[in-house]
């Protein structure tokens, strides 16, 4: 059982990680946060933590997920870049996201554990990594890391034939989307300005609830089929309403046309701090963890 407590924060130069959840912002100039969680030293395999996102502006809120022992961290990061510097400065900070909310992504009777500290990284460069311990076992030096990783936007690629999601393929990016509702552009998503990837991604919209999508059918989950990826380009219908999604780079991460499916919570809204945000981005690296826990 976990004993300790602690954070360690360091730029530090470890291997290339190939991380579940990733986000962005405009005021970032092109650069994507990405996030992996895993036990270390790891016996026999590697280990790794589920959790998800959730953007708005520059402010990312991430949880991770440690489901042996019924509890989960938590915690909100800044990106500010430095003026006249390829530098930026990190910020970790505590988590904004409401109790209420949380529970609809993790257990109703899990311990939520926040960090005892909430540094400031000055400097940090695109390329760098900043590995934050969260929990530490003193007896065993085992500890739960997450490992942050400051990379570049990757470039967009053509379309060719519609065909269904594979396994292979990896996740959903949201580049800066803009919104249209039956060729209407909705103003708050032009502002929202920032880009968000996972396995299973959502917006909301004020007054129409909350949206995931994904690239895999999900049935038993609640999804149905409702459109097509194309290149930066999403489409799906609710309804009689058609949304659509232009985003700044390529959606889906492999080359081609692909079916989408969509689960609609009309009833879902924001809270805290995010209650009167009229438009609104988030991840997760399964949809299994966007989906209300019964």
């Amino acid at each position: 059982m976990v004993n300790k407590l602690a954070v360690l924060l360091m730029v530090a130069a470890v291997p290339a990680w190939a991380a579940d959840l990733a986000a962005s912002s405009s005021r970032w100039g092109g650069v994507e946060v990405h996030f992996a969680a895993t036990l270390e030293p790891a016996v026999t395999s590697s280990i790794t933590f589920p959790g998800f996102v959730s953007v708005s502006g520059d402010r990312v809120s991430r949880i991770i997920e440690d489901k042996s022992n019924k509890v989960y961290f938590g915690y909100d990061l800044t990106l500010e870049p430095l003026r006249n510097s390829p530098l930026y400065q990190l910020r970790i900070e505590p988590l904004t996201l409401s109790q209420d909310k949380l529970q609809t992504v993790v257990g109703s009777t899990w311990e939520r554990l926040s960090l005892p500290k909430y540094p400031i990284i000055p400097e940090i460069r695109v390329g760098e990594t900043v590995a934050v311990d969260l929990m530490v076992n003193s007896s065993t030096s085992e500890k739960i890391v997450d490992y942050i990783t400051l990379k570049a936007s990757g470039p967009a690629h053509l379309e060719t034939t519609v065909r269904d999601f594979s396994l292979v393929d990896v996740s959903l990016n949201l580049d800066r989307p803009q919104l249209r509702m039956n060729g209407t552009l909705i103003e708050p998503s032009t502002a929202f300005g920032v880009t968000i990837s996972g396995s299973a991604v959502w917006f909301y919209i004020a007054s129409h609830g909350r949206f995931i999508l994904s690239l895999i059918p999900h049935a038993e989950l609640g999804f149905e089929k409702a459109g097509e990826v194309s290149d930066s380009t999403l489409t799906f219908k609710d309804g009689s309403t058609v949304y659509q999604l232009d985003c700044a780079s390529r959606i889906a991460p492999g080359e081609g046309r692909f079916l989408l499916y969509i689960r609609h919570d009309p009833s879902w809204q924001p809270e805290g701090i995010y209650s009167n945000e009229p438009f609104l981005l988030g991840a997760a690296d399964k949809a299994e963890r966007l989906i209300p826990k019964k």
